[in-house]
């Protein structure tokens, strides 16, 4: 099988989604444990015309992330460490739900040689961003020197033309649908973006780290369907990370709690409340196999 065609695949064994979004765009995080390929990657759609991975839904080389000649492994980050270039394996790659499961944040831990990485997958409350927020840590006892790496090829059939604006550091790919963009927050000194024929890539690049600290940036997917993309570059430039993590994890503290000794009813739950913010657009359309249903007032999950 081709990695193409392993990408495609909606289920295989060892292949595990983690569902984001906000009703304005949806993201699933994908852990693979099922073959040789990348196994950390990321997929992006409009929540207005999400269907799941089924025979009868949304295949997944139609979101908007996917690349035809190379399936997801162009979202996965590149961090080179001394000259040396790492991407996440199998054997070091944990993806998790921080706090256990109380929060709509996913956590992806893997090690670039003797530098501990850590990716935070979440979404904005009330914009369509989906934020990837990188922390390089040294815990060894010499400096390194490091460069971070994530590029950016939308699916061509979807956004031929691509364009990068410098004022505000946000990549823009344009079609049909719209527009979806990926733009990078840190250290201005340190943010910059490649060209290579019709690849981007945002790049970080702090230099050396020391022994025992760490740095971090954050970049961010931005979906504008329906609207200019100036007024979300506005948006971005004003945008507060840390602030907007906190007012999610603020709101998610106060959603339904359920108590009970049953660990199987419990999963199920909390993976509901997570799962309807991410497939109810902000319209009231919910996805449900190859059709959507209404939000009206109430949703009752059986």
């Amino acid at each position: 099988m081709s990695k193409v065609e392993w990408h495609k695949q909606a289920y295989m064994n060892g292949r595990e989604y983690f569902p984001i979004g906000n009703g304005q765009i949806s993201g699933f995080v994908q852990w693979d444990r099922s073959g040789l390929n990348q196994p950390l990657t990321l997929l992006l759609q409009n929540p207005e015309i999400l269907e799941p991975f089924t025979m009868d839904g949304i295949p997944k080389q139609h979101t908007y992330l996917f690349n035809p000649d190379q399936g997801l492994d162009q979202t996965a980050l590149t961090v080179t460490v001394d000259g040396r270039m790492f991407r996440p394996i199998h054997s070091n790659l944990e993806v998790v739900w921080k706090s256990g499961e109380e929060a709509p944040i996913v956590v992806a831990c893997w090690w670039a040689g003797q530098v501990r990485i850590q990716e935070q997958f979440f979404v904005s409350v009330e914009n369509p961003f989906l934020y990837r927020t990188v922390t390089v840590e040294n815990p060894s006892n010499c400096p390194v020197t490091i460069r971070l790496e994530l590029p950016f090829v939308p699916n061509p059939h979807k956004f031929p033309s691509m364009e990068f604006i410098k004022e505000t550091d946000i990549i823009w790919a344009k079609g049909e649908p719209g527009a979806v963009g990926l733009g990078v927050k840190g250290n201005s000194d340190q943010l910059s973006v490649t060209q290579d024929s019709n690849e981007y890539k945002a790049v970080f690049a702090p230099g050396e780290l020391i022994p025992r600290e760490s740095h971090t940036c954050t970049f961010t997917y931005i979906l504008a369907v329906g609207q200019e993309t100036n007024s979300f570059e506005n948006t971005f430039k004003q945008t507060r990370i840390q602030f907007e993590e906190r007012q999610l994890m603020a709101r998610r503290a106060k959603a339904g709690v359920l108590e009970t000794d049953d660990l199987v009813f419990k999963h199920v739950y909390d993976s509901a409340l997570r799962g309807l913010m991410m497939c109810m657009s902000d319209s009231g359309n919910i996805t449900r196999g190859s059709g959507s249903i209404k939000r009206s007032g109430y949703v009752i999950a059986a």
